[in-house]
């Protein structure tokens, strides 16, 4: 298979706690792919290992079948938390921001 990201068996533990346990999966290149669950199931604290920000206590991850690399990491987009800010979305920072932020990836994905 042709895959984006292949999750390996991977397992995180907080102390006594397991975040996650032995979690597998492979995402085949041009699919669309979300992550679902409840509060607590472990969502951020996979994409927190696929990013490099949080190290598993086991398994391995893939992408495009090479090892993370901070320069893979560079072109792939990842939003971990909500951010949080006291500027209201019409506040013209804001707005001036996310400006930025679409020329920024237009730059990357010129189809953007």
């Amino acid at each position: 298979m042709n895959s984006v990201l292949s999750v390996n068996q991977l397992s995180k533990n907080y102390g006594s706690v397991r975040a996650l346990n032995n979690v597998s999966f492979d995402v085949p290149r041009g699919s669309v792919f979300g992550i679902l669950g409840p509060n607590g199931s472990g969502k951020t604290t996979l994409l927190g290992i696929i990013m490099d920000v949080l190290k598993a206590n086991h398994g391995s991850f893939l992408w495009f079948g090479q090892p993370g690399s901070a320069e893979q990491r560079k072109s792939i987009g990842t939003l971990l938390e909500t951010p949080t800010s006291t500027i209201t979305s019409a506040d013209k920072r804001t707005l001036k921001y996310q400006q930025q932020l679409k020329k920024r990836a237009k730059k990357i994905y010129p189809r953007y």
